[in-house]
């Protein structure tokens, strides 16, 4: 084997399935019967061909063999022991991209004739033009007609998605992902400045049978949001759920406020929303599914005394969540927030302390938890979820709002 690469013979077969039951797409992809094989029954196949794989030794893992990535077909996706990369149809494009692969061979024409060959590459560019333009992918894609939805594919993907969660470090961020971890997504754990507590999420996904990336950053810097994303999409190929939980809660009274301050506020709790969702919106509107998860708050949304800046904050991130609900709800994609209340942090007592001022002021007579929180999360962003579209709904144990 040279440093400079290997020629492996590749076997890719050209297999489009068609569900006899919908018979109008391909079924793996939209028809939630086809995992349980009550739907397969229609089948058309091609030739197998043969085409030359060349591929850098310096951009392979040592546990993702070329045959593996390069075996998921045009439209069927064939046993392989690569389970943490890019998965479902037309991603082999993609995969060979990031791979470093020059394929050659016959039925090069053969996958450019299929108009779902494969999403564009991942810096967002227009394979027609060049251009860089999310609004060029969004102009391209029709509303999507989803399939009736099956009981038992209410809670889970159809099939493996991947899951970004801003702050997910510990607390309500560390709940969720964990929650979407045992619901089968793949997760990318982000926090700002403790890498062990990234890490030991990332440990306890990977307990759960999935895969996980560690993408450290600073959530008020869009270069920094632009790069996790970027790093996110490379590692997996695809973020199918957009979960915005970082945040910051400065308690400063609004006169004693500098300006500094307040930008940073709005920079971390409003506008790193926009900046994650805009970079995951292209590659969603192209797969014709995606979930976006905002976190309000119910202090900030009431009016939070002495944090004027996270109040306007997160009444901005609650008008970004309905106004892209009606953008982009008819191309499925949903946009929601969820608005916590009172809730007890890693390892504290919900109960809290006998006449605690705040328990007492819910009630249900405690403080709820980060994993009541995340249930929540898990709905909405589960197959179950797709009715659910621009709304705020609230954790809070009944407390008047």
């Amino acid at each position: 084997m040279h440093r400079q690469g290997v020629v492996w013979p590749v076997i890719v077969e050209m297999r489009v399935q068609r569900c006899g039951r919908c018979a109008e797409a391909d079924a793996q992809d939209l028809c939630p019967g086809w995992a349980s094989g009550r739907h397969r029954q229609k089948e058309r196949s091609r030739q197998p061909s043969q085409i030359s794989a060349h591929v850098p030794v310096s951009n392979l893992h040592s546990n993702i063999p070329p045959f593996a990535a390069l075996s998921r077909s045009l439209a069927w996706p064939l046993a392989s022991p690569f389970s943490c990369g890019p998965s479902g149809a037309g991603m082999v494009r993609e995969t060979v991209a990031r791979l470093g692969i020059t394929a050659q061979g016959a039925n090069s024409s053969q996958r450019n004739m299929r108009p779902d060959a494969g999403p564009p590459p991942l810096d967002g560019r227009d394979p027609a033009d060049g251009r860089s333009s999310a609004a060029s992918v969004q102009n391209k894609v029709r509303p999507v007609q989803q399939p009736p939805l099956t009981q038992e594919k209410a809670w889970m993907a159809v099939e493996r998605k991947v899951a970004l969660i801003t702050g997910s470090g510990r607390n309500i961020g560390r709940a969720v992902a964990l929650g979407l971890a045992e619901d089968g997504f793949d997760i990318v754990v982000n926090g700002s400045s403790d890498r062990e507590a990234c890490e030991n999420v990332a440990g306890e996904v990977r307990a759960l049978g999935r895969c996980a990336l560690v993408t450290m950053g600073d959530v008020g810097e869009a270069g920094e949001c632009a790069r996790i994303v970027e790093e996110a999409t490379g590692h997996f190929g695809s973020i199918d759920v957009m979960v915005n939980n970082a945040a910051i809660r400065p308690a400063i009274p609004f006169l004693e406020t500098d300006e500094e301050t307040w930008r940073r506020v709005m920079a971390v709790d409003m506008d790193a929303a926009r900046w994650f969702t805009r970079a995951c919106l292209p590659g969603m509107l192209e797969r014709g599914w995606g979930r976006i998860i905002n976190f309000t708050g119910m202090n900030a949304i009431q009016g939070y005394h002495g944090h004027a800046a996270v109040s306007v904050a997160k009444h901005a991130v609650w008008g970004l969540t309905k106004a892209l609900a009606k953008e982009f709800g008819g191309q499925g994609i949903t946009v929601n927030a969820i608005s916590p209340g009172p809730i007890a942090k890693d390892g504290q007592d919900p109960a809290g302390a006998p006449q605690d001022p705040v328990v007492v002021r819910i009630p249900t007579g405690r403080r709820g938890t980060p994993v009541e929180v995340a249930v929540l999360a898990r709905m909405l962003a589960s197959e179950g979820g797709g009715f659910i579209n621009g709304q705020m709904l609230q954790v809070n144990g009944g407390v008047a709002t």
